[in-house]
């Protein structure tokens, strides 16, 4: 079955209740649940059908997680929307986002991935960084407790 309104997909991430694209142009659309801002559009409007992602252009790469995604943009940046519970969008809060946001201090990301209320970027030169939930330790800087804007994955040598 093809997906009305969606052409041109070069990338396709499927979260927990929302799914988006990345399309030829280097833009975005996502469709699903959006209860928390998932789908980018600027509303919390539970969508059936692709709809473009508010303001987000030049993106080169993507990921959805749980109720958020975030997109690597062409200038090394990143920007996420959604579910920002605890921090996990980057931008130094804990504010739902229902567009994309600036991942707040992220240079160089060459890779994006959106985990389950977290996030990390692969950085030029090889490094990590990583923000938002860290209940676990997760976010590999050494330390529990989240963490709303990007830490570096620290490197333990035994």
């Amino acid at each position: 079955m093809t997906v009305a309104g969606l052409a041109g997909a070069t990338q396709l991430q499927a979260g927990y209740t929302t799914t988006c694209a990345l399309l030829s142009g280097a833009t975005v659309s996502c469709w699903g649940s959006n209860t928390t801002g998932q789908i980018g559009d600027g509303t919390n409007t539970m969508r059936l059908t692709p709809q473009p992602v508010t303001s987000l252009t030049g993106v080169t790469q993507l990921s959805t997680g749980r109720d958020h995604s975030c997109a690597r943009v062409s200038d090394g940046t990143a920007r996420c929307w959604g579910f920002n519970g605890q921090g996990a969008l980057g931008d130094g809060t804990t504010t739902n986002r229902w567009a994309p946001v600036v991942v707040g201090g992220l240079t160089g990301a060459t890779t994006v991935s959106a985990g389950f209320h977290h996030s990390c970027a692969l950085v030029d030169g090889g490094g990590v960084r990583c923000w938002g939930g860290n209940d676990g330790g997760g976010l590999g800087n050494g330390a529990y407790g989240d963490q709303p804007a990007p830490v570096t994955v620290v490197a333990r040598i035994s």
